[in-house]
């Protein structure tokens, strides 16, 4: 059962097409389905562990408002299930670390996926 007392709303962000790179080797891991300030659904291509900690890119190259395209954070896995899809996998995925630059350049992020959606 998926736990729902999150702090901040989450945002569909499928459409967008925002991809999640891990820092440490530059690999893909999946596109972000949905995004708040405070965590993200990640669709990954690989299985992801519970309570990894893991430091991560959203790539977010489209969006001229992000400072390099991209948004650096660390976060910490709640939890991860296989999708019905071949080799793929759902993951929660709680924001842990986050600097402030990046942290304003998602806020602006989600503030223009609002935006698309609404």
């Amino acid at each position: 059962m998926v736990d729902e007392r999150r702090k901040s709303p989450r945002i569909e962000a499928q459409s967008a097409a925002l991809q999640i790179n891990n820092q440490l080797d530059g690999s893909e891991l999946g596109t972000v389905a949905n995004l708040s300030i405070g965590g993200l659904l990640l669709i990954s291509n690989r299985e992801l562990f519970q309570d990894g900690v893991l430091q991560l890119s959203i790539l977010a190259l489209q969006h001229e408002h992000i400072s390099g395209g991209e948004i650096p954070i660390g976060v910490r896995v709640l939890w991860s299930a296989p999708a019905r899809s071949p080799n793929q996998h759902w993951a929660g995925l709680e924001i842990i670390d986050i600097g402030p630059d990046a942290r304003s350049d998602l806020a602006r992020l989600l503030d223009h996926l609002q935006q698309q959606s609404g």
